[in-house]
């Protein structure tokens, strides 16, 4: 008996052994969705072949958070350097406006004193970067534009109606994650678009060497050094890999899969990369809107101080390599810790 049950010891090891490995480029690895991802060896880096779709992060906190507190905030209109919020007000009160800058320093203070219904706050924010809004105690995110100051103002006038709801920047309504043209069909095909706030889930720089975000257990969102790296696997030399603010290389159609994901399919994929032209979610002081599908992909990276993101283009040879400012939402691609 004895035997038989090492034997069964043996084997029961093996199967569980065996169920936990991970071949990089044979394993999949999955979201807490159920997305299912293939993966690919690139040098030493373990890459997901798909740019992220998750909704939640793998603690099953949802990428979008409702913000509003109060029953008293009826709807909002936000888009970059600008916000406008209705507040209800049953009496005569003070309305308490703090706006604060990224570092979480109180930059603009204003105590309101209105009447009772309808009240419509407007604010200008600005010059560019992350701010919030807090009014009595709940807060909105607002993405700031160069050009403007930070200041708020109450139109005299109750309004009955008039306000739109309109989420599309960082809002407390606000998904800040999106799928292309809002259609879940590209979405799948593409991948999602992310703010990035919800890709990184950290909300200020300075920035952790890794960063998991939206990525499964086991796999992060690659910090800019990552990212040389496997330009620097591909083909592109350290002078090419770590200039900024251009088309750096002549890599780009190696890393592009081959076929009509892009809008000239000139992609060899030598890497299995994959890289499809996934578009983007793109925000000025007119509003924001989906744009270059099949003609851009965008991915965030980051580097301690900065948020930093690649651009792979269709008729294009090399790789861009910028620092991000502004607002929008761009794609994710994991690689493994």
């Amino acid at each position: 008996m004895k035997p038989i049950f090492v034997l069964i010891v043996f084997l029961v090891t093996y199967l569980l052994s065996g169920a936990q490995s991970f071949t990089c480029g044979i394993s999949t690895v999955n979201d807490i969705d159920g997305n299912v991802y293939q993966t690919v060896l690139i040098g030493s880096q373990c890459w997901m072949k798909e740019n992220m779709r998750a909704t939640r992060y793998a603690n099953g906190m949802p990428v979008s958070a409702h913000e509003i507190a109060s029953s008293n905030f009826r709807e909002t209109i936000n888009m970059p350097g600008k916000l406008q919020v209705q507040v209800f007000l049953p009496g005569w009160q003070i309305i308490s406006v703090s706006i604060y800058n990224i570092t979480g320093q109180e930059i603009y203070h204003a105590g309101l004193n209105r009447g009772s219904g309808n009240n419509l706050l407007d604010f200008s924010v600005g010059p560019a970067g992350m701010y919030v809004v807090l009014i009595n105690g709940s807060s909105f995110k607002v993405m700031g534009v160069d050009g403007k100051r930070c200041e708020a103002r109450c139109i005299a006038e109750s309004i009955a109606a008039g306000l739109k709801t309109d989420s599309i920047v960082i809002s407390d309504t606000s998904r800040n994650y999106f799928n292309y043209d809002n259609n879940p069909a590209l979405g799948l095909q593409y991948g999602t678009l992310y703010t990035a706030r919800s890709a990184l889930n950290v909300n200020d720089p300075p920035y952790p060497q890794i960063i998991k975000g939206i990525c499964p257990d086991g796999w992060h969102v690659p910090n800019d050094w990552e990212w040389i790296q496997l330009e620097e696997t591909a083909g592109m030399t350290h002078n090419q890999a770590v200039a900024m603010y251009e088309f750096r290389g002549s890599i780009s159609n190696k890393l592009k899969i081959e076929g009509p994901e892009w809008y000239y399919s000139e992609g060899t994929d030598d890497f299995g990369f994959s890289a499809k032209g996934s578009g983007t979610y793109r925000c000025d002081q007119q509003g924001c809107d989906f744009g270059f599908l099949t003609q851009q992909c965008k991915l965030w990276t980051y580097r301690p101080e900065n948020l930093v993101y690649r651009q792979i283009e269709t008729a294009q040879p090399g790789i861009w390599r910028s620092y991000f400012s502004g607002a929008g939402a761009l794609s994710v691609r994991c690689v493994r810790d």
